[in-house]
């Protein structure tokens, strides 16, 4: 089971981040790392704003200590992911840290 938590703007904000944030975490209480498969549909948002945004939409991870101390360099630094792209969805499989722990997407 996974938690999904959309952050807010003063999140988003304090990370210096432009785009939309994404926590993830485990639910289940293992504490094992696993591979997820995240789809998301942008379709609500996909013309918000102009120079046709849907197609460049994209997925980056950020490592958790973004929501902690976003002014640390090492904590802005994201990894981008090359995701399929289908019917306003974005897919892609990343590794979801284990239980106590935070993946942060942006997209």
């Amino acid at each position: 089971m996974v938690q999904v938590k959309v952050l807010d703007e003063a999140a988003r904000k304090a990370s210096g981040a432009t785009a939309i944030l994404v926590a993830l975490s485990r639910a289940d209480g293992v504490s094992q790392p696993c591979r997820l498969h995240v789809r998301v549909n942008y379709t609500g948002f996909s013309n918000a704003y102009g120079g046709d945004y849907a197609n460049r939409i994209v997925l980056d991870e950020y490592p958790a200590c973004i929501l902690t101390t976003p002014r640390n360099p090492a904590c802005r630094k994201y990894t981008s992911f090359e995701p399929s792209r289908f019917d306003g969805k974005l897919s892609t499989d990343l590794t979801l840290a284990g239980s106590g722990s935070v993946t942060v997407i942006a997209l």
